[in-house]
């Protein structure tokens, strides 16, 4: 059933389906018909356009009034200016079409009574009688075909995007990173399906998710079809495109749970320890059931306590030495609540934005456009709304910033919308966090801004990787009057190698193939936990614990710059090193 991927006029009936199944955002915008006649209202179930078209009413919305066709020019060239924009063209019975659209698209009956196909998302042709195997995901590995987003794997491939095979030798293969399973998961818990109907090539702020599957499948440098090689099990649930961003999905998740519990032999071994969940929602871990506590949760969002607190650190202290006086408050900011993020257990990750083409190339190294000691036209600029958000948005830091610094001379407010680019305007830019999640700090960095980060008790992406102190200043929040007065004294020496270093570092913070490495840091941040585990049952030398040694030197370099390392030296000794370097981090993550 094509949902968001549908082009033209559907049935209501196959509208409400599709509302109840994928969320009234995946048609909301898109008109459909039902039939009027003696015997009252119908709603055909299937979506080919009636031949009685003196009958048809046409809706946008489902509780709208109804529309006859002859008045519904308007509506329908708003829903698709390319088919029905140029006035009189309206929807036909697929019949009078080329091939009826091979059932993959719909009839369109131009002013001049020529009819032509209007295909759905990933078909095209004349009578849409060609499938376009890019709107699949990894183009179906060359290994399947790409049927309405979803594919068909030739026999002895199996996979979302055919990768996987039947007689596979990977799990006598040496990984760079932590051998890991995907897991399949049962139709009614497989987010994969919301996320073909909301198109899976889309990119941007909810997709890292999908950005990462996609390349832990195409690398072929972590997965293996053998769960009893596996080190690390990948849960692969799109919470984002089931029911949006502020979805708390304890509920489904626990049915996950529950499922791996009774069909799968793995999470009992572990608790779910080894089991990895990547959630793209606003606040992250602080949404996920007692069920998953042991488990992984990649996330955007990395505050440290209790989802309470968020907004209201200052009432930690109190909670703390028991000074919290009344009983709703003891109740609401109690320390026994589960914490959004656990450091040595859960990783943050930068969001996925989609980079201007001129930025994108200059990601890899690079001079800036601007001399490296240089001081910018603006020393700090604030973006984003400040009104219209409650102070918990920002843990009152906007709000914070302009009551002190309105009308302090170098520092600029851009409120409402703006472009990544104006960040290269200033020496300085101000990272706060979001509702949830902030993402400034990592916009800032690929923009050539120095990021100011006021962010109490939240935990910055790979931050147990990346030095963050060599490419952007943290405050507090009681430093605020003091900031641009701070920055000023900052030497032109310091400021040149902070933007040096943002350089090298702000590729961390891109998913964006070629350039983009965040992949590579959340593989090396999951290595690293995987040791922690491996360690703690008493295993000893894995054969992948050297990918838990690498800096961030060598995964901005990528596999296959840290790898040619490793064949100029001594093989033995290279691997005693890391044996050595990986026990030690072990040992330091346990303690």
């Amino acid at each position: 059933m094509a949902c968001e991927g549908f082009s033209g006029v559907m049935s209501c009936a196959c509208k409400r389906l599709c509302a109840i199944e994928l969320g009234n955002h995946s048609v909301k915008a898109k008109p459909c018909f039902e039939l009027h006649g003696p015997d009252g209202v119908t709603e055909p179930l299937l979506s080919d356009f009636p031949t009685n078209e003196s009958a048809v009413r046409l809706h946008v919305r489902l509780r709208s009034a109804a529309v006859p066709l002859w008045r519904a020019e308007f509506m329908l060239a708003k829903s698709n200016p390319v088919a029905f924009g140029a006035g009189g063209a309206q929807p036909a019975p697929n019949a009078r079409c080329p091939g009826a659209c091979s059932h993959r698209g719909t009839c369109v009956e131009a002013r001049n009574r020529i009819h032509f196909c209007l295909c759905h998302k990933g078909f095209h042709g004349r009578a849409c009688e060609e499938s376009d195997s890019s709107a699949c995901i990894n183009h179906c590995s060359r290994r399947g075909e790409c049927l309405a987003r979803f594919c068909r794997c030739e026999q002895g491939s199996f996979g979302v995007d055919c990768s996987l095979q039947a007689r596979d030798e990977s799990a006598r293969q040496r990984h760079p990173y932590v051998p890991t399973y995907i897991y399949t998961l049962p139709d009614e818990l497989s987010t994969l399906h919301h996320l073909y109907q909301n198109d899976p090539t889309d990119r941007g702020v909810f997709y890292a998710n999908r950005v990462f599957l996609s390349q832990l499948l195409a690398r072929k440098d972590a997965v293996v079809s053998d769960p009893e090689a596996a080190a690390l099990f990948f849960v692969p649930v799109m919470l984002v495109q089931v029911r949006g961003n502020l979805w708390k999905p304890y509920t489904f998740l626990d049915r996950v749970v529950r499922h791996l519990r009774l069909a799968h032999p793995w999470w009992n071994r572990s608790n779910g320890a080894d089991h990895v969940f990547f959630t793209t929602q606003d606040r992250g871990g602080c949404w996920v059931p007692n069920s998953m506590a042991q488990s992984i949760v990649v996330s955007y969002f990395g505050f440290t306590e209790a989802e309470a607190f968020f907004g209201h650190e200052r009432r930690l202290p109190a909670a703390r030495d028991g000074r919290l006086k009344s009983a709703a408050a003891r109740r609401r900011f109690n320390l026994s609540l589960s914490r959004c993020f656990v450091p040595h257990k859960d990783v943050v990750v930068p969001v996925d934005f989609v980079l201007p083409e001129g930025m994108a190339r200059h990601l890899k190294g690079g001079a800036d456009e601007v001399a490296c000691g240089a001081r910018r036209p603006a020393l700090l600029i604030v973006t984003g709304s400040v009104s219209a958000v409650v102070p918990e948005y920002s843990q009152g830091v906007r709000q914070a910033f302009e009551r002190e610094h309105r009308h302090t001379p170098g520092v600029q407010f851009r409120k409402g919308h703006w472009k990544i680019g104006e960040l290269r305007s200033a020496d300085f830019c101000l990272a706060p966090s979001g509702w949830g999640y902030g993402w400034r700090t990592y916009l800032s960095l690929v923009a050539g801004c120095i990021p100011v980060i006021v962010q109490p008790l939240i935990h910055q992406a790979f931050q147990d990787l990346l030095p963050y102190d060599s490419f952007s200043l943290r405050f507090s929040p009681e430093q605020i009057p003091r900031i641009p007065e701070l920055l000023r004294q900052l030497p032109r020496h310091r400021l040149c190698e902070m933007r040096r270093s943002g350089r090298v570092y702000r590729r961390a913070m891109v998913w964006q193939p070629p350039h983009g490495r965040a992949y590579d840091f959340l593989m090396g941040s999951l290595c690293r936990r995987a040791l922690y585990l491996s360690t703690k049952r008493g295993e000893e030398h894995p054969s992948w614990a050297d990918c838990a040694s690498r800096n961030a030197e060598q995964l901005i370099k990528g596999p296959n710059g840290w790898l040619r390392e490793v064949e100029s030296t001594s093989a033995s000794a290279a691997l005693s090193a890391r044996f050595a370097s990986a026990a030690a981090l072990a040992v330091k993550m346990i303690t």
